[in-house]
């Protein structure tokens, strides 16, 4: 569905609907955590942004890559760069570090 939701207008725009929908969802449910009113304190939305912002961009590359095995291994990546890799630099050749490989950071 991924993969045609980026080449079929319509289908994309009801994703997006339903993503949107399900990130109002998860900001109440944060802003519930945090014991916090979600319209005074922007922290609940900005969490859920960023979560869904790194969700999107790993299914996007991987709509893009034809490799049906390299979501999860994607989704790993976009969120250790909201970890704090987002503006790291790698050697040359050098693959990103990923908490779904088990590897740790220094």
């Amino acid at each position: 569905m991924l993969v045609l939701a980026e080449q079929e207008p319509t289908l994309y725009a009801a994703f997006h609907h339903i993503r949107v929908d399900a990130q109002e969802d998860s900001v109440a449910i944060i802003a519930q955590r945090l014991g916090v009113d979600p319209r005074l304190d922007i922290r609940p939305a900005v969490a859920v942004a960023a979560g869904a912002g790194a969700l999107l961009a790993a299914q996007a590359a991987w709509a893009r890559g034809g490799h049906p095995d390299n979501l999860p291994r994607l989704i790993g990546q976009a969120f250790d760069a909201l970890s704090g890799e987002l503006l790291t630099q790698h050697p040359a050749g050098a693959a990103p570090h990923s908490t779904t490989e088990g590897n740790a950071t220094s």
